[in-house]
């Protein structure tokens, strides 16, 4: 996991000195600039959405599917107080950091689920 994060990362930069060279050589309008300090916080949550899909498979393959219901309930009602809150304070950077929030919630929530069943499944082989 840790080279999928270096890869996502590496791309990330690239994605954002891609954007700057576009915007330099005016292959980019530049009323786009606005949205490069944004840019960061959504390619992190794009990032970090890529790793939960690695978790969700896992938990379908141990045949904890449910539990992505489970999980999904709370964090949507989450998701809605965050924008709610974030949105009218902070606009767009509210959206994209209520998103960041949210990606993350579900990645730790799916990552600590995985491992509790892996290592419950290898206990049980164990015995």
């Amino acid at each position: 996991i840790v080279g999928i994060v270096v890869a996502f990362f590496i791309l990330s930069i690239l994605i954002i000195l891609a954007l700057k060279i576009m915007l330099a050589l005016d292959v980019i309008p530049k009323k786009y600039d606005e949205i490069l300090p944004v840019l960061p916080i959504v390619l992190t949550t794009t990032i970090i959405s890529s790793l939960t899909t690695v978790f969700n498979n896992h938990l379908i393959y141990l045949n904890k599917a449910h539990l992505i219901i489970l999980v999904g309930i709370p964090l949507a009602a989450m998701a809605i107080v965050l924008n709610m809150i974030l949105v009218p304070l902070l606009n767009i950077y509210g959206a994209a950091i209520s998103s960041l929030l949210l990606n993350a919630s579900y990645l730790v929530s799916y990552g600590l689920l995985v491992r509790y069943y892996y290592e419950k499944r290898k206990t049980s082989s164990d015995s």
